[in-house]
């Protein structure tokens, strides 16, 4: 509406829903939201924007164009839109990453398949999209080629519009399925290159995640998006722990500058700042009815906390050297304390005696988390390599699982206790079986050591800190991970490539001993050779494309053979 020359003006929120409910009472909010989408639409016609169009009317367009076609009841042009690649390289670049893929959210749930690969996809490129806006299109052909058929028709289409628009602006366009899709990183946040995430957490519901910086800061972030919410304000120097109390109602973070504080998860306010005597907080946890919190810090004692108040209860000298981590066993019995003295110790949660010492580890245990519900269970990563599966009734060591190459940093465990993720010096992030202490899948992405662990309750991801200055967010179903594998052929390292002179075929040699041989249109594999002999090194293709030259070698001698 006009009014005083604006073509909009500002009204009280009373009289706003006031007006929303009269509309949606008789019917016609959806009717009044499809003729405002035709009013913005009608602003941008095949990218050409009217003459009349301002700065802040194209900035609406882009933020909430998908909102209102949710709000008129338009489910499958909301879709459309999302398969527009011209929509979606012009809204990252006109808003930010996280704007396009809240979107997602207006679309009905269940997702389509063809929704969950363009979701996906996009999730996955997080990264390279926010650093450069316009790789946008490469991105997405890299990773969703081998699905542009009349299987997947809303993913060929947009695929054929990114070649189309990608040929103009990049020198460089994938030709087949390159970037990993299935059961890899889903979202990667960078906090800054030189801030450390020393400690992360996820709410229940698995939508928040939390991160304790080398900075001092504490950053809640939106896990599916990656949109950061708040950030907390408070400690002075490195926070090195936190813990979510098991109502979700409060956060303790833990600090290098001697002190616990304790906040509101709903405002994030700060309530309570617990000075805590004996140097660096670096280990603290809830009671499992949240009235008390307990602290570990770097003189060695254990500290029991009233958190409605702030009072200090008790602390005894659980060692004699620094507390590096602690929990709660899943009974609520016990407090288990891991330490710089190789040892883990367990006391009794109501009166803080000394109940066992667990024995074993021959380094540092730099973290222990609780397990298992009917039958309380820890488990322990030290620095000497290696995890630890322990009985906390009955003292007892049950598995020793190696695989990790130098120290371990970080635990977590599954709700359902079947899962174990580990993380470390070694920048990898590995999966094992809780029960068999089976090493399932490494996830590799980070390139400096991870300092923490956890995974969210409803679904099956896990979320990695890093001192790379990053967290990231992976999918932890095994199953979509050896399907990628399958599909990419090699299982290990590819060292050399070759091609026929037609381009029709081509060759490819490596780590794992065989030389494949692939169809260059579809990335069929057509057959596998194996040198009996010796490792591929290198691999050609004669002139008229009949024959594969092969070199092989092993540890005394090396073969070339032809095919």
């Amino acid at each position: 509406p006009e009014l005083q020359g604006k073509t909009s003006y500002r009204v009280h929120d009373l009289l706003l829903e006031f007006a929303r409910q009269k509309l949606q009472a008789s019917g016609t909010l959806a009717d009044v939201q499809r003729v405002f989408v035709k009013i913005l639409r009608g602003q941008c016609v095949n990218g050409e924007w009217t003459t009349t169009s301002s700065l802040s009317q194209r900035d609406y367009y882009f933020k909430y164009l998908p909102y209102h076609i949710f709000s008129s009841e338009q489910q499958s042009e909301l879709i459309q839109l999302l398969f527009d690649f011209h929509w979606l390289e012009q809204k990252v670049k006109h808003t930010n990453f996280p704007s396009l893929i809240s979107d997602f959210r207006f679309l009905d749930t269940p997702l389509q398949h063809e929704i969950k690969l363009l979701k996906k996809s996009l999730m996955l490129s997080a990264d390279a999209i926010e650093k450069n806006p316009s790789s946008i299109g490469p991105q997405l052909l890299g990773r969703l080629l081998s699905y542009a058929s009349d299987e997947c028709p809303s993913v060929k289409k947009l695929l054929d519009d990114v070649r189309e628009t990608s040929r103009k602006t990049c020198r460089l366009l994938p030709l087949f399925s390159c970037l990993k899709l299935e059961g890899a990183e889903i979202f990667k946040k960078n906090v800054g290159s030189q801030v450390w995430s020393l400690a992360t957490c996820t709410t229940s519901t698995g939508t928040i995640v939390i991160s304790g910086l080398h900075n001092g800061s504490i950053r809640i972030h939106e896990l599916e998006t990656g949109k950061e919410l708040q950030v907390l304000e408070g400690h002075t120097n490195t926070v090195w722990c936190l813990a979510l109390s098991h109502s979700q109602r409060h956060l303790a973070s833990g600090s290098r500058d001697n002190t616990a504080t304790i906040w509101n998860t709903d405002t994030f306010e700060q309530l309570k700042v617990l000075q805590v005597e004996g140097g660096d907080v670096n280990a603290l946890d809830f009671s499992t009815d949240d009235q008390r919190l307990f602290t570990g810090s770097q003189d060695g004692k254990l500290t029991v906390w009233r958190v409605s108040t702030g009072e200090r209860l008790d602390v005894i000298p659980a060692h004699d050297v620094a507390i590096m981590s602690l929990c709660t066993t899943k009974d609520g019995l016990y407090i288990a304390t891991a330490s710089w003295d190789h040892t883990i110790k367990l006391w009794r949660a109501d009166t803080l005696n000394f109940e066992a010492t667990l024995v074993g580890h021959t380094d540092v245990v730099g973290s222990v988390v609780a397990a298992g519900n009917d039958n309380p269970m820890l488990v322990s990563a030290s620095w000497d390599g290696t995890l630890k599966i322990w009985d906390a009734k009955k003292h007892k060591e049950i598995h020793t699982l190696r695989g990790h190459e130098g120290k371990i940093y970080s635990v977590a465990v599954s709700s359902d206790t079947k899962r174990i993720i580990s993380g470390g010096q070694d920048m990898i992030m590995r999966l094992w079986c809780f029960h068999t202490g089976e090493l399932l899948s490494c996830f590799e992405g980070h390139s400096r050591p991870i300092n923490s662990l956890s995974i969210t309750s409803e679904k099956f991801k896990a979320v990695s800190g890093s001192s790379d200055g990053s967290f990231r967010v992976w999918n932890l179903d095994t199953s979509a991970h050896l399907k990628q594998d399958r599909s990419r052929g090699h299982s290990k390292s590819v060292i050399d490539i070759a091609v026929t002179h037609d381009g029709s075929r081509c060759v490819t040699a490596s780590f794992d001993g065989f030389f494949k041989v692939w169809m260059c249109e579809n990335e069929k594999e057509c057959f596998t050779l194996k040198d009996l002999k010796g490792y591929p090194v290198n691999v050609a293709i004669s002139a008229d494309d009949r024959h594969v030259v092969s070199l092989s070698s092993n540890s005394s001698s090396s073969s070339i053979k032809v095919w």
